[in-house]
């Protein structure tokens, strides 16, 4: 089995962002990152692939140093602004036309954006639940997907739907997970 990879400039972009952070919090979160792993992202192109553990190395530094609910704030922004620069940024307003500006619309798009920005990283699944609710299943993850901070950047990022839906929202992390799937509940109001 080939080695589960990530688009570059998801990871690229996340490395970015630490600039909003303190002078102290981006020393610590740098220094953390291996020097092979920082060569890698300063050398690839944001359409180009990197393993996947860079992207698991970069969260676990900036989950070490903020808190949760700060870091899940923080994995919603770098989501936002990776759509707006990313080859999806197309195919979600075409969701936006076809299924209408809601959260189950927008959402029904999810699996085509996972198979966008990962591969060999499992799939995902997107069910209604109720009107304002829909379950989110994450199936054949690889292991360093299934860390708290991995699961929170999952679940931010996620929780970009809300803001281009622009109603409140949030991702739960259902905890109970089976073998290598993670459930997540979406609702908004």
């Amino acid at each position: 089995m080939a080695s589960p990879l990530i688009r570059a400039l998801n990871v690229r972009r996340a490395l970015a962002e630490v600039s909003v952070l303190s002078q102290a919090q981006q020393t610590k979160v740098r220094a953390s990152m291996s020097p092979a792993s920082l060569h890698t992202l300063e050398t690839t192109k944001d359409v180009g692939w990197v393993d996947l553990a860079i992207s698991a190395e970069l969260n676990e530094a900036l989950y070490a140093v903020m808190s949760v609910a700060d870091y899940r704030r923080w994995s919603r922004q770098m989501a936002s602004h990776v759509l707006k620069r990313s080859m999806v940024s197309g195919m979600v307003e075409t969701a936006l036309r076809l299924f209408g500006v809601t959260p189950q619309g927008v959402l029904k798009m999810a699996p085509r954006g996972w198979e966008a920005t990962y591969r060999e990283a499992g799939t995902v699944h997107v069910a209604a639940l109720t009107p304002t609710s829909a379950r989110i299943t994450l199936t054949h993850l690889p292991a360093m997907m299934h860390t708290p901070s991995y699961l929170e950047t999952i679940a931010g990022g996620l929780e970009t739907v809300f803001d281009l839906c622009k109603v409140t929202g949030r991702i739960d992390i259902e905890r109970q997970t089976a073998g290598d799937t993670v459930q997540m509940v979406a609702s908004w109001v």
